[in-house]
């Protein structure tokens, strides 16, 4: 299965560094999935898998030096979406947030006591959210709402980046009405996608809004922006829009105000 998301991994106690990527793709019948490592050396090596019945696909895989842990997401329904926090060389496996829409996410970032995620769910309302222990148990709560699923996001100069995808509802099981349907689902709130920005200490705002097309999107393309990768010392941030009015197939590429 083909990665949704490479993930470059150093100085994580217990962890070779190098690139990472979890199996991802179709996957309704939730046969096992692994997680695959590259070394140095270019050779690529199966490190993990998920067992029948786990996860249907693997999103992303977040490294957090700090705590000596990888976060690894997974979607996409039921007991499979979810949240898991692997430590020592993937010898300890810990369920964090497991068989909620709220557990279904593909961007994230570590903070000093847990981690800093956007939920990625046509199925229920979108928000970034904190997730932390609490009297030793694991607890999310909402930081700011959004009006989409987030897929793609990134950091420059500090502050945080996500934005939020158009994309339809559950299928019905009619192939031709569900290829055809304009209709967004649930989770989704009106017809454009943002570009929301900020940090937990000074807060998150919506800085970009693009209108999505009317093309449908499961025939076509689910409408999002797409960030790339970025270094941490980046001082623009590149946007690829998808599925956008005016913008489909375009990039375009921002300062930070602070630098302009």
């Amino acid at each position: 299965m083909r990665p949704l998301r490479l993930t470059r991994v150093a100085g994580v106690s217990g962890f070779a560094d190098g690139v990472y990527y979890g199996d991802y793709g179709s996957n309704p019948s939730r046969r096992p999935l692994d997680i695959h490592h590259r070394d140095s050396a270019g050779i690529w090596r199966r490190v993990y898998t998920f067992t029948q019945g786990v996860a249907e696909h693997i999103h992303a895989i977040v490294p957090d030096p700090r705590a000596g842990c990888l976060w690894v997401f997974a979607g996409d329904y039921g007991e499979a979406a979810g949240i898991w926090r692997m430590r020592d060389g993937f010898r300890q496996i810990e369920p964090v947030l497991q068989g909620t829409q709220l557990g279904r996410a593909c961007v994230g970032f570590p903070i000093e006591d847990g981690l800093l995620f956007a939920t990625d769910s046509h199925l229920e309302r979108n928000s970034i959210r904190l997730l932390r222990r609490i009297h030793g148990r694991w607890s999310t709560s909402e930081v700011r709402p959004m009006v989409g699923s987030c897929i793609y996001g990134g950091e420059i100069g500090g502050a945080r980046v996500f934005t939020t995808a158009f994309e339809p509802g559950a299928p019905t099981g009619h192939r031709i009405y569900d290829l055809l349907d304009l209709r967004p689902g649930p989770g989704i709130v009106g017809r454009h996608c943002e570009v929301v920005m900020g940090t937990l200490a000074c807060g998150f705002a919506t800085k970009l809004r693009w209108e999505v097309d009317w093309l449908p999107k499961r025939l076509f393309q689910f409408s999002s922006i797409i960030v790339p990768d970025l270094d941490a010392g980046a001082e623009v941030l590149p946007l690829y829009g998808a599925g956008l009015r005016g913008r489909d197939g375009t990039t375009e590429i921002y300062r930070l105000e602070s630098s302009a």
